[in-house]
């Protein structure tokens, strides 16, 4: 690819570069007879000499490149993978004007590589949108007159795998719905439609593009932790590179699929380079900036914004501990039940403009189920839009009153002076009259620093109850109990 672009540039100035072949091409020969696949260009050559082949070895016991630049000339360079090679001015072979041929002479168990279906499918998966075109020389049979009895014969013809230009290439405003719901199905396998998409690039000191999809419904392992992470194909100048890159995305953005495809990077970076890779980290910075862009889209469309929140709700509340930057942004698409509605949710935004006056804080409660009032994840968002996020669960909690509201609390507060004394003997605890309960007759809480009822049920259900068991008169224990 790199040495096509070469040669392109050098003849924009000098034409001349060209008189050996006006054409630029990769062609894919597969030759059964010998067990020889043979991959030629009609890119800028080599001069004596510069190469890279070792993943050939993979497939091949012996690799053969024969090459020729317009400056220099034709050349074989052979090595059968050990640390020796050599290169020699080719007088064997026929002359190729210019580019290089490469001859992998396969092992045994990677003749698969010769069969036209398993080309098809390389060139696909790592090659199918590259600007040049890709050409595979196929055997087919050509039927002879059956009248004076002529067989059929075979015949060698030319067939380009790569006529479609990457839709990420194109301009969004020219791409149809349908055209993206069809890249999106190839893309990910999903019968269904995406739920959304966000087509952009960025252009400047760096350079991509890229298309993200939104996924329709929450996958059966969305969470699953053993799982190969490929959400996101990352190519660069159009040739495929890999799809196991974890840091492209954060993991809260689990459920969106997609392709990014750069300029900057190198075509042979490793994945220990992409690690530290600064390119990368711009780049996964702007694809959470996009889809905060695109989460607010959907947000305008109360039903669709509805089956987007029942599926990835989790996904989003995530947020609250993964991505510190992005969490005050994010909390605009949280979403609870409220007292006001317990059929249908609310955001906090919403909340706030139905808190009376005197209210100034925000109050939650957590629980296992809808019943026992559920949806809540606070541990790290302590306010929001200036307002305090109040466990009403905890001690301390301070309802605001007006002056009638006070006096009478005053008043209950002499009046079960006694009765709270004496359960308070009993107890041997804090014993409190308070206005946060109006039907049960008393509720339990927790210290300000201590768990949640909810939380310590959560943590009781978890491996840490065994070795409380394990251990009752242990001071640890008494304390955490």
């Amino acid at each position: 690819m790199d040495a096509l672009d070469k040669i392109r540039y050098e003849s924009l100035t000098d034409p001349s570069k060209l008189d050996n072949g006006h054409e630029l091409y990769i062609q894919i020969i597969p030759d059964k007879e010998n067990n020889v696949l043979m991959l030629q260009d009609s890119r800028i050559g080599m001069t004596k000499f510069g190469i890279g082949f070792y993943f050939a070895y993979l497939v091949a016991d012996l690799v053969q490149v024969i090459t020729k630049h317009n400056d220099d000339e034709q050349y074989i360079w052979e090595s059968s993978a050990s640390r020796l090679f050599t290169i020699a001015r080719d007088t064997v072979n026929e002359p190729i004007g210019r580019g290089t041929l490469i001859k992998l002479f396969l092992k045994e168990d990677q003749l698969e590589f010769l069969e036209e279906h398993k080309i098809r499918e390389v060139v696909r998966k790592h090659s199918e949108f590259i600007n040049h075109p890709i050409q595979l020389i196929v055997e087919k049979e050509v039927k002879k007159d059956k009248e004076n009895n002529k067989k059929n014969i075979k015949t060698l013809e030319i067939e380009e795998l790569n006529k479609t230009k990457p839709i990420w290439k194109r301009n969004s405003a020219d791409i149809k719905h349908e055209e993206y719901a069809a890249f999106y199905k190839s893309l990910t396998n999903d019968w269904k439609e995406h739920l959304a998409v966000r087509h952009f690039s960025i252009e400047g000191q760096l350079e991509f593009r890229t298309i993200l999809f939104i996924l329709r419904r929450a996958l059966f392992d969305l969470f699953e932790t053993k799982k190969k992470c490929n959400n996101i194909k990352l190519y660069v100048r159009s040739i495929f590179i890999i799809d196991d890159r974890e840091d492209l995305i954060p993991e809260y953005l689990n459920f969106i699929k997609g392709i990014v495809d750069s300029e900057d990077l190198l075509l042979n970076i490793s994945r220990e380079m992409l690690q530290y890779n600064k390119i990368l980290k711009v780049i996964r910075k702007n694809i959470v900036k996009k889809y905060i862009e695109l989460f607010l889209e959907i947000a305008e469309d109360k039903e669709n914004f509805s089956k987007f929140y029942e599926a990835f709700f989790k996904n989003i509340k995530l947020v609250i501990h993964e991505d510190s930057q992005n969490r005050v942004k994010l909390t605009e698409f949280f979403r609870y039940y409220s007292t006001r509605s317990t059929e249908e949710l609310t955001s906090l935004k919403d909340y706030i403009i139905c808190m009376p006056e005197k209210q100034k804080d925000i109050y939650y409660i957590t629980g296992k189920n809808h019943q026992a009032v559920e949806n809540s994840l606070f541990a790290k968002l302590k306010e929001y839009d200036g307002k305090k996020l109040v466990c009403i669960t905890k001690e301390g909690l301070e309802i605001d009153e007006d002056e009638n509201e006070k006096k009478l609390c005053e008043e209950e507060i002499k009046k079960y002076d006694y009765l709270c004394k004496q359960i308070k003997e009993i107890l041997g605890d804090r014993v409190l009259v308070s206005n946060r309960i109006s039907v049960s007759p008393c509720v339990l809480v927790t210290g300000q620093d201590g768990w949640s009822a909810n939380f310590e049920q959560i943590m009781k259900a978890q491996a840490i109850h065994d070795s409380i068991e394990a251990d009752k008169n242990d001071k640890i224990v008494k304390d955490l109990t």
